[in-house]
């Protein structure tokens, strides 16, 4: 029996891991060469072409995510392997897995490119602690307990590599996926750095988000 016929379906995780690189704008290089498991190359491939909705071609693959294939073929699996996980595929399976709660990273909503800074000035923003994701504990209340599902929380991706959480009213964040900004103290006028946005959530969705992000960033409030 061929190996095709072993092969796992894409999961959750694969489709989660593939759309996080798109948002970040990513070809995954880096992560690709670190794999050692032909099904993972396969999936992981399989996944950023459908979620670009890409054509699959022959090997040495080109373009989005080639790396992943590419390392599929060196670890042992066929372009028949591939073409066979490929026509499986289907991205509407995306966050359904039976053993866990999947999360996968929104996408930009809007058609235009990104801001590089959204508004054109720094955002003001006040902090409340170490925020953990799963209970809700901030250093001065629990967000779940006190704003319940009416909050949306920004995750930031700094320019230093490291998540902060900026939390807004309502469903819906103030920015898009992909645009950038600069943030001040409010009280200080300090300047608090640069990010883009890469994620959100709303209410206790976010605790989903823990096992992408860590379970305890650096969280502020929009002033």
């Amino acid at each position: 029996m061929k190996f095709a016929d072993f092969l796992n379906e894409v999961t959750a995780k694969d489709w989660d891991r593939m759309q996080t690189l798109i948002n970040k704008k990513s070809d995954g290089a880096s992560v690709a060469k670190s794999i050692k498991d032909k099904t993972k190359a396969i999936d992981r491939y399989v996944a950023g072409l459908k979620l670009t909705d890409t054509a699959l071609t022959k090997p040495p693959f080109k373009g989005e995510f080639a790396d992943f294939g590419n390392k599929a073929i060196e670890l042992g699996a066929t372009y028949e392997d591939i073409k066979k996980a490929y026509d499986a595929a289907n991205p509407e399976d995306a966050g359904k897995d039976s053993k866990e709660e999947a999360w996968v990273p929104k996408k930009r909503e809007s058609s235009k490119e990104p801001h590089r800074f959204a508004f054109g000035r720094p955002s003001a923003i006040l902090s409340i602690g170490t925020l953990s994701l799963k209970t809700g504990k901030s250093k001065y209340f629990n967000v779940y307990e006190e704003w319940g599902e009416d909050s949306t929380y920004e995750i930031w991706e700094m320019e230093n590599g490291k998540y902060r959480i900026v939390v807004t009213s309502g469903k819906k964040p103030i920015y898009d996926i992909g645009d950038r900004s600069a943030f001040k103290g409010d009280q200080s006028g300090r300047d608090l750095g640069v990010g883009e946005l890469v994620d959100w959530a709303s209410g206790t969705e976010l605790k989903k988000l823990a096992k992408h992000y860590g379970g305890s960033i650096p969280a502020f409030v929009y002033k």
